[in-house]
């Protein structure tokens, strides 16, 4: 996995940072699969709100780096489509505010 900086050199992560990469991209995978086994219950809803939590403590290091250097990082690495489907109501609001 390489990238293109912008001054055109290529960044190769560290296998350190690449084990980062991977180990969160199947962490917020696994968090997808929970989402999608949850139904509309109150009680389900509080559970999809504990894995907004833990998905953002566990992204909040790259989230604060990012800021601290003036950048964002991407808001779409959690699956909300699957956090706001089981709410008819709040998905149509979400998905308004986004598109």
């Amino acid at each position: 996995m390489d990238a293109v900086s912008g001054e055109g050199e290529i960044y190769r992560p560290s296998r350190e940072d690449l084990g980062k990469w991977v180990y969160r991209k199947t962490w917020l995978e696994i968090i997808g699969e929970k989402l999608k086994a949850l139904s509309d219950t109150k009680e389900d809803f509080g559970k999809r709100c504990n894995l907004v939590r833990q998905a953002y403590m566990e992204m909040g290091d790259i989230i604060l780096e990012a800021a601290q250097q003036g950048d964002m990082t991407d808001p779409y690495f959690f699956p909300w489509n699957e956090f706001w489907k089981k709410s008819p109501p709040e998905f149509g609001l979400w998905w308004s505010i986004r598109y």
